[in-house]
């Protein structure tokens, strides 16, 4: 039986601080984490199939920030990607081990 695959997140953000952050605080918790950013993606400087074939993400996390037609739509192609639609196609993930013992009152009730 072969090795399961980390626990991938997608973050995609405006604002590189909040990439930053998460991108800290969901490493730290045990996941694997990749990251761009929405106007890149809406700007086509990132080819969103090509990212989601490569790094297969079990969870994203988006920013639904202005103009907002724009980001939902964007958000719902996402979603529709054969790599996230599909789930990975290889083998199942596993989800990082985390205590919330390492997570303040108010990151709990946010995680």
């Amino acid at each position: 039986m072969g090795e399961s695959r980390p626990f991938v997140a997608a973050v995609f953000n405006t604002s590189p601080d909040t990439v930053e952050m998460l991108r800290v605080v969901l490493t730290q918790a045990g996941f694997v984490v990749v990251s761009g950013y929405t106007f890149e993606l809406r700007d086509l400087k990132v080819d969103l199939d090509a990212f989601m074939r490569q790094h297969q993400p079990n969870e994203i996390l988006y920013d639904l920030a202005p103009p907002y037609e724009e980001n939902c739509r964007l958000f719902e192609h996402l979603r529709a990607t054969p790599a996230f639609k599909g789930g990975p196609s290889s083998s199942p993930a596993r989800m990082p081990r985390r205590s919330t013992n390492s997570f303040s009152p108010t990151s709990r009730s946010i995680l």
